[in-house]
């Protein structure tokens, strides 16, 4: 996993199938993930809502019911999946 404390800048390059999900102290809430090749990461439980996904690729993403998006985004209809309750 990507070692990143709270808050430092999200390298896109390194997101690809990383877990990034609510365990990851990494901070996504404002993020700017323009273009980012998100496809097969994990962002269960983390809020996305302030985030800038535009361009984002966000094919296989895991997402859950916790996980908070910008308004207006539907990850399903950019290809993420939604991961079954525990």
């Amino acid at each position: 996993p990507l070692p990143l404390p709270a808050g430092s800048p999200v390298p896109r390059a390194a997101l690809r199938g990383q877990y990034l999900g609510a365990r990851h102290p990494i901070d996504l809430r404002s993020a700017d993930l323009r273009s980012a090749d998100l496809r097969g990461a994990d962002v269960t439980g983390k809020d996305l809502s302030d985030a800038d996904l535009t361009g984002a690729l966000l094919d296989g993403l895991r997402f859950d019911r916790f996980t908070r998006f910008p308004d207006g985004v539907d990850p399903r209809r950019l290809g993420a999946v939604e991961a079954p309750p525990d």
